[in-house]
């Protein structure tokens, strides 16, 4: 199957990027591979070209469109937020451009059959990458009422959404809104003919639009914030990640991360319902930063309900201390959880690695590190903190 998209402002994009021989760029959403075609045409001799995107489908037809440029090109599976991850694969410290296209391509609307348009009977999944998780049927059908129209007012600026989304609730209870077809025509029920006919696009467009942005994260992705925390966002968190870690192994200084996760709060979210989960997360949060005392430490959302610390200038004793700290801010909050077998109140489990940076290790790997050793926390029982050792060891718990 072709993959057809009109790559937009073609000459304007390649001129203001100022590509030229010998130069590297970034693709973040190859699309069709328009603009990456033409990239390549202005930076041969010499130059390279990075493309992400997180659609399988994009890649794979870009390793059909670019292959006379295969010596010249580097195509990577993801999201753009985690370029300094790739760029760290790379071995290359900078670039030259970077170029985002955001939005959706003709074929992920026209091909895909994944529920982005509202004149097909698809799938109502609208992921642009299926080794996501969430998909819109499971937002459309799983959500609070409260928490559609937000959705749908704050991504779509949808004025009838209260209407839409009582409409969608009756028939929910009903049957699961599965395809795109169904949930079309639910919107255009709810808005009265007059009204409708004096609209210029299909009445179904905002809500696609909110879905479509809440499943993928878009906007998240953009900012450096998590919208509902506060905190510092996964690209964000990259970011920071990369640069630190690039200092002290400049200084040879300890670099530490935690990792960070409520326990069973997959169970909270039964028992509370999901605003309530929301409140829980924004309180464990505010906890987890009043806990980090020096401004050169970040926390960030990690993603769900797993948060990650990075502490620069950190040695083991000194992460070990603050994940007990941690630990207590969590106790004080006296949340309480009904449903955890581990305790009455909402408690977290962690997992420590801390090292001093050298060309042997890589960032992502100490990451990786204290993700196995929060595993091994969990293992152990929860509401405590491991410490990751060598490969050759198995985490060491500190209950």
């Amino acid at each position: 199957m072709s993959y057809r998209h009109i790559p937009a402002m073609l000459n304007e994009v390649v001129n203001y990027l100022n590509c030229r021989p010998g130069n590297v760029y970034v693709d973040g959403t190859l699309g069709g591979c328009g603009h990456a075609r033409a990239i390549c045409e202005k930076i041969i001799p010499g130059g390279t070209l990075i493309g992400i995107d997180q659609d399988i489908d994009a890649v794979s037809n870009a390793e059909t469109v670019l292959k006379d440029y295969s010596s010249s090109i580097h195509l990577f599976h993801g999201n753009f937020e985690h370029l300094p991850e790739f760029l760290e694969q790379l071995e290359i410290d900078s670039v030259d451009g970077i170029l985002l296209d955001l939005g959706l391509s003709l074929h992920q609307i026209e091909n895909s059959g994944r529920g982005f348009s509202f004149r097909k009977d698809e799938p109502l999944d609208m992921r642009m990458d299926i080794q996501s998780r969430q998909t819109a049927q499971e937002l459309v059908n799983d959500l609070s009422q409260q928490e559609l129209q937000k959705l749908f007012r704050e991504y779509g600026e949808e004025r009838r959404a209260k209407q839409i989304v009582k409409n969608i609730a009756r028939i929910r209870r009903r049957e699961k809104i599965r395809t795109s077809k169904q949930l079309a025509q639910i919107i255009i029920d709810s808005i009265p003919a007059q009204a409708a006919s004096k609209q210029k696009i299909h009445p179904a467009t905002r809500v696609f639009m909110a879905l479509r942005i809440a499943v993928n994260r878009e906007l998240e992705r953009l900012s450096t914030t998590d919208s509902l925390t506060g905190l510092a966002n996964r690209r964000s968190f990259n970011e920071f990640l990369s640069r630190e870690w690039l200092r002290e192994q400049r200084e040879q200084q300890p670099f530490s991360v935690i990792m960070i996760d409520i326990d069973h709060f997959k169970k909270y979210n039964d028992h509370y319902g999901h605003l309530e989960g929301d409140v829980c997360l924004q309180k464990v949060a505010w906890a987890l930063q009043s806990a980090l005392c020096r401004p050169g430490d970040l926390l960030a959302r990690y993603g769900g309900e797993e948060f990650v610390a990075i502490l620069p200038h950190t040695d083991l004793q000194g992460a070990v201390e603050l994940a007990e700290n941690l630990h207590q801010r969590i106790r004080e909050l006296e949340l309480e959880h009904e449903d955890s077998p581990v305790s009455s109140n909402v408690t977290v489990s962690a997992g420590i690695a801390s090292v001093i940076p050298n060309q042997s290790i890589s960032p992502s790997q100490v990451v990786a590190m204290a993700d196995k050793a929060l595993y091994a926390a969990k293992q152990a029982g929860r509401n405590q903190s491991a410490i990751a050792t060598p490969p050759s060891c198995d985490p060491q718990s500190l209950n």
